[in-house]
């Protein structure tokens, strides 16, 4: 690569303690020029174990701009869910000089190496709006966590070759996907300035969905990047408020980006599915 772009890395924390270690561990092998980039902490605070602050200060802080890229810190006095924390990280980049943004999971970390295919691939390919890293799962790191997303046509996204084995899957270098995943996602700075960031109305889930959608409209591809791997400590957890989310946000989907002939050619489907999802909440008593 004759020049090296500067990334910002927007790191979402939200009790961020039991994961730090492996992304500053992550941080120090990493092959891309340090001064290239910029480590973006934004900490949520979580509402049962408070704010990670203190932690990082102490922890990550002192390693900043030697044994890891420079870091800084914003620390938020509210949890702005994952579209809201990650848009103050946006602001941040937007206000210096760079020329991508990778948006890095809490529970999660980069391979060493991670970074200089994806922005070769962006680099030769300007039609490509945003990249995934292909997500493995940690630490069963033979199996996929998603090959990029995919989507259902009534709204819902999923993982795709999710547990599937890592070496039994035949992927090209770059692969045009449904959408990426925002756990491991990289996109131009000059895009987000263009056709804006995150939506904060969708706070949690569906809103790489969205964001993805809103680049396909205007042309720009979706894709996996196979030799830039993230590692992903993966666990889904079922609660009301994620089931809340995913619901209103599904739905949000579809009414911005289906056309109303769409929407009533998917009525039947989608009433029997509503109602088969009233009969499931019923049951769990939601």
């Amino acid at each position: 690569m004759p020049s090296y772009p500067k990334i910002a890395i927007v790191y979402l924390s939200y009790h961020s303690e039991p994961y730090i270690d492996d992304v500053v561990s992550a941080l120090k092998k990493l092959t891309y020029p340090r001064d290239r980039i910029e480590f973006v902490i934004v900490d949520n605070p979580h509402p049962e174990y408070g704010s990670s602050v203190r932690f990082l200060e102490e922890n990550v802080l002192p390693l900043s701009g030697g044994v890891i890229p420079r870091v800084t810190l914003l620390p938020q006095k509210e949890n702005l869910g994952f579209a809201g924390g990650n848009n103050v990280g946006v602001e941040w980049v937007l206000a210096h000089e760079f020329d991508y943004i990778f948006f890095h999971n809490n529970d999660g970390f980069l391979a060493a190496n991670s970074l200089e295919p994806i922005v070769e691939a962006m680099e030769a390919d300007k039609s490509i709006g945003a990249a995934q890293s292909l997500m493995l799962l940690h630490p069963e790191t033979e199996l996929v966590n998603s090959a990029g997303n995919v989507f259902h046509y009534l709204g819902f996204g999923f993982c795709d070759r999710y547990r599937a084995k890592f070496f039994d899957l035949k992927l090209p270098a770059i692969k045009e996907i449904n959408y990426a995943s925002g756990a491991a996602l990289m996109t131009r700075v000059d895009l987000i300035k263009q056709y804006g960031a995150w939506d904060n109305d969708f706070f949690l889930y569906h809103e790489d969905l969205e964001w993805s959608f809103r680049l396909r409209m205007v042309g720009y591809k979706i894709v996996l990047i196979r030799d830039s791997v993230f590692y992903h400590k993966y666990q889904f957890s079922r609660s009301i408020s994620k089931f809340y989310w995913m619901e209103r946000n599904r739905y949000g989907v579809m009414l911005m980006f289906f056309r109303w002939p769409t929407l009533v050619l998917l009525a039947p489907i989608a009433i029997a599915l509503e109602v088969g999802l009233w009969l499931f909440a019923l049951k769990g008593g939601w």
